[in-house]
């Protein structure tokens, strides 16, 4: 082994069993130094994700001729910078050695590289709440390592980054995207929708005289709450009217008859939440 780059003289002498001796002289000229394996590649990965490696070897006097990669999954490769993609998650050794075009070949360099799995998410069932109404996203279930977690859009979410945010008084229907980013930015999202209930506004005033005008009494939003139970009452507590969701707006008869001119008390119940709405209702004419 030469430690340096020469030249060298060496002499190879030889003795016959009789004593005779002969010798031959040759220079050794050309010593190269061992090619360096050096490459670069990011230290963790999503399985399924291509992986670049970037050969930064060197050959000091010479020029490399050949790469032997190992990417420790029973694959190799001879190209200077190949690409891998792991399909399960794990630690993998990664080794390269090279070779000069005189034949000298180099060290083995290594590097280790983590392959995580995607995170599991489940954002949830889909719900219903009021426009006054404050609800935290309780149900979401997410496992994987180092998560984090980004919902969007943001609208009436106290923390998007947080993986229970509460939704506080929301005025639209809205679908929300959890997206859950794991090591080495693997990520995986799920969606939500939230039906945002408006309250119903029932109008204290209508006038049943068939002009087709205000002839009924329509309250609006109230088709959002298909079980809700609508009750009309005159001042004597006598019920007049009745009806479980209100698919038919009350025209202001009693028994086919219209009712007089007057004032009316009614009682609305949502069938959600034990939401009761109450107050009068006024027939005019």
């Amino acid at each position: 082994y030469y430690s340096s780059t020469g030249p060298f003289t060496v002499r190879l002498i030889t003795t016959s069993n009789n004593g005779c001796i002969d010798s031959v002289i040759k220079t050794v000229t050309d010593v190269f130094p061992q090619p360096q394996a050096v490459f670069t590649v990011k230290d963790s990965v999503c399985i399924n994700e291509q992986l670049s490696f970037t050969d930064l070897s060197t050959a000091s006097g010479s020029t490399l001729a050949k790469w032997h990669w190992s990417f420790g999954n029973g694959i190799s490769s001879a190209m200077q910078s190949p690409a891998n993609t792991y399909r399960s998650p794990g630690s993998y050794t990664v080794k390269l050695a090279v070779q000069n075009i005189e034949g000298c070949v180099s060290d083995t360099a290594e590097k280790t590289i983590t392959v995580w799995d995607y995170p599991v998410v489940n954002a949830g069932a889909d719900i219903m709440m009021l426009e006054t109404e404050r609800k935290a996203l309780t149900s979401v279930t997410a496992s994987g390592s180092g998560l984090r977690y980004l919902w969007s859009p943001p609208d009436f979410l106290n923390n998007p980054r947080i993986k229970n945010p509460v939704i506080i008084e929301p005025q639209w229907d809205i679908v929300y995207t959890l997206e859950v980013i794991g090591l080495a930015g693997c990520k995986s999202s799920d969606d939500i929708a939230v039906k945002v209930l408006k309250l119903p506004k029932p109008p204290n005033t209508f006038t049943p005289n068939g002009d087709g005008i205000n002839d009924v009494w329509e309250i609006k939003y109230l088709n959002e709450y298909p079980g809700s139970v609508v009750e009309i009452y005159n001042t004597a507590g006598t019920l007049l009217y009745r009806s479980i969701g209100y698919t038919s707006p009350w025209d202001g008869k009693w028994k086919g008859q219209l009712l007089p001119t007057g004032t009316y008390y009614f009682v609305i119940d949502l069938k959600y939440n034990q939401i009761r709405q109450t107050g009068y209702i006024t027939i005019l004419r």
